[in-house]
């Protein structure tokens, strides 16, 4: 993995990454969470719109080390998707799985706005990354 990051850039691997967070495999799951934590200071840099769905799905992974590792990739990609994402795909969850995560989302809602100012801040808007300079 580490060295397709150095060949396409970190910010091209984390939406790769978290879209493949739907095949029904823990240890793919797990290993892919701690690769974007490892490397969190480069999911601003990444495609937020893919993150959300794949993430809240990971909440309700039988592996209790899943969905403890999605709950801290959640926290930092939040600041930059907002919670509403997050909380659409939720619907689609049985009953007692939604408010189960309903709690963990607004939980992770709160961890996130602590660590906005710092994430969001160092992240330039998506518009100001093309460089006109010549």
């Amino acid at each position: 993995m580490n060295k397709w990051a150095l060949e396409v850039g970190n910010e091209n691997v984390i939406p790769w990454l978290i879209v493949q967070l739907v095949v029904e495999n823990p240890e793919l799951r797990l290993e892919s969470l701690k690769w974007v934590l490892e490397h969190k200071e480069d999911i601003k840099k990444a495609d937020h719109t893919v993150l959300p769905e794949p993430l809240t799905g990971c909440l309700i992974d039988r592996d209790a080390k899943v969905r403890k590792e999605a709950e801290k990739v959640i926290i930092e990609v939040m600041p930059f998707t907002g919670f509403e994402p997050f909380s659409r795909k939720v619907m689609s969850f049985k009953p007692a799985q939604q408010q189960d995560v309903k709690k963990i989302l607004e939980a992770a809602k709160k961890a996130s706005a602590v660590a906005a100012p710092a994430s969001a801040a160092a992240a330039p808007p998506r518009s100001a990354t093309i460089n006109l300079r010549k």
